[in-house]
């Protein structure tokens, strides 16, 4: 006779600390290497520098979303918090960037209190300043057209603002198990999870995890004219991203309704 092997179990935590947020940079910098978005956002840097400027994408980026209360999600099969996938949740209401544009005394006191207005600088002069900032801001506003299609105004979701698993440990299915989570939580309070995909392979498993393609009139693109499908020079198509979203069965956004 023969028997299947079990698959291992895979545990779930999460967190809104630092030190859950600093873990998940070390780990996006090296899983995001030839990330098409990550790279149309340092394709004004020369690329032999993209692997020292990555980190500074991921500090900032994180920094931001904590400033409005983002979490830090991680499976792993090990019996410690380990990281081998590891997702940035904003919850229903919360932005990623709103917190350092308002600069409210709370951001800016929550700044010095944790030395971010040092990481905010340092970060900003590493990844070519107003450069850099215009690129994050082309992001979000192709991203909100297509949520225009799907949720009236003022509805609320939850967002997986990051996804990622490490390289060593993917094929396992981490990233099925982490989203099944994050469902878990909106189902319970009857809300949407949306995400927007950066390539066809995640796509692909995003489809697999129940989400649906958005319908939007045109593709939504990035750096159309001035970079290649993979964010770097030598190309003109752009940088596709892929919006989606997941609904609870019997729950209906107000569009829907």
């Amino acid at each position: 006779p023969t028997t299947t092997p079990s698959k291992p179990v895979v545990n779930i935590t999460h967190s809104t600390s630092n030190t859950y947020r600093d873990a998940t940079v070390r780990m996006y910098t090296p899983a995001f290497a030839t990330d098409p978005v990550i790279s149309y956002m340092m394709s004004h840097l020369p690329q032999m520098s993209f692997p020292t400027a990555r980190p500074h994408v991921f500090h900032l980026a994180l920094m931001a979303a904590s400033l409005n209360d983002a979490i830090y999600v991680e499976a792993s099969t090990a019996s410690t918090p380990s990281f081998q996938c590891a997702a940035v949740m904003m919850p229903p209401g919360k932005s990623p960037t709103t917190g350092l544009r308002s600069m409210t005394p709370r951001v800016v006191w929550k700044l010095v209190r944790e030395r971010g207005l040092i990481t905010l600088g340092k970060g900003l002069w590493k990844l070519g300043g107003l450069k850099f900032m215009t690129k994050g801001d082309e992001y979000p506003v192709l991203a909100k057209r297509a949520k225009k299609r799907v949720f009236a105004k003022g509805e609320k979701y939850w967002y997986v603002y990051f996804i990622a698993t490490d390289e060593e440990h993917r094929g396992k299915g981490l990233a099925s198990v982490l989203l099944e989570e994050v469902k878990a939580w909106a189902e319970k309070e009857g809300k949407a999870v949306w995400l927007e995909a950066s390539n066809k392979d995640a796509r692909v498993v995003y489809l697999k995890c129940g989400f649906k393609d958005v319908d939007t009139e045109e593709d939504l693109v990035l750096g159309k004219g001035e970079v290649g499908r993979d964010g770097l020079h030598g190309g003109k198509e752009g940088v596709q991203i892929w919006p989606m979203v997941w609904w609870p069965e019997g729950v209906k956004g107000a569009k829907k309704a």
